[in-house]
C-alpha cells in the first residue's frame, strides 16, 4: 500500500511540474517571435543630453521687433544615438533560447530557459523573469513598450550594480531592445542595443 501511495504521489508531483513549466505560452511565444533565431545586427545605443533652447520676442516704443535668443541649460532632453553595431546569433532548442556574440566582444553569453523563465547571463543564473509593460510615451524611446526583465535580487556592494536583463519590443516601430548590465572583471558592464529592423 505504502508503494501505491508514494508511485501516486510521486506520479502527481511529476505532472505537476510538467504543467507549471508549460504554463509560460506568452513568455515563450514572446521570446520565439521577437528574438528569432538567426545573425542580427543591433546599434549600440548610448545616452546624449540635448540643451533645449527657447526664443523670445519683446517689442520696443517704435513697434520694432528685436529677435533675443535665450538658453535654458535647465531642462536637458535625453536621448540615444548609435554609436557603433554589433552582431548577434540566436539560436533556438525545445527549451532554450540562446544568444551569442558573433564576433569577440564583451557582450555577454546569455541563456533564456522558455520553461522556468531563468537567464543565465554569463555564470550568473538570475530566476523569475517577470513582464515588463511601459503604456505611455514618456520614455527615451517616445514609444510605449513590453517585453521582461531580469534582476538579480543582491547587489553587488564593491560597485553598487544589480545585474539586470531586459528584452521588449517598441510599439512605435516594433524594434527591439536589449539592455544587459553586468560586473565583468570587477567593472560595471553595459550594453543598450536596437534592432533596427
Amino acid at each position: 500500500m505504502k508503494k501505491v501511495v508514494l508511485l501516486l504521489v510521486t506520479t502527481i508531483a511529476y505532472n505537476a511540474n510538467g504543467i507549471a513549466q508549460k504554463a509560460n505560452p506568452e513568455f515563450e511565444n514572446f521570446i520565439r517571435t521577437e528574438l528569432t533565431a538567426g545573425n542580427h545586427t543591433f546599434s549600440i545605443m548610448t545616452n546624449q543630453v540635448i540643451s533645449k533652447t527657447w526664443e523670445k520676442t519683446r517689442g520696443t516704443e517704435q513697434n520694432e521687433n528685436i529677435q533675443d535668443t535665450d538658453f535654458n541649460e535647465d531642462k536637458p532632453i535625453l536621448a540615444f544615438r548609435s554609436s557603433g553595431t554589433i552582431q548577434l546569433n540566436i539560436t533556438h532548442t525545445d527549451s532554450l533560447c540562446v544568444i551569442r556574440p558573433v564576433e569577440n566582444s564583451f557582450f555577454p553569453s546569455i541563456d533564456i530557459d522558455l520553461k522556468s523563465r531563468d537567464l543565465k547571463l554569463n555564470d550568473q543564473l538570475i530566476t523569475n523573469g517577470k513582464e515588463v509593460v511601459i503604456d505611455n510615451k514618456k520614455n527615451v524611446f517616445k514609444s510605449e513598450w513590453s517585453g521582461y526583465q531580469w534582476r538579480l535580487s543582491e547587489t553587488s556592494l564593491a560597485n553598487k550594480v544589480q545585474p539586470r536583463a531586459t528584452f521588449g519590443k517598441l510599439e512605435t516601430n516594433n524594434n527591439i531592445y536589449i539592455e544587459v548590465l553586468w560586473i565583468e572583471n570587477g567593472k560595471k558592464t553595459h550594453y543598450r542595443l536596437l534592432d533596427r529592423q
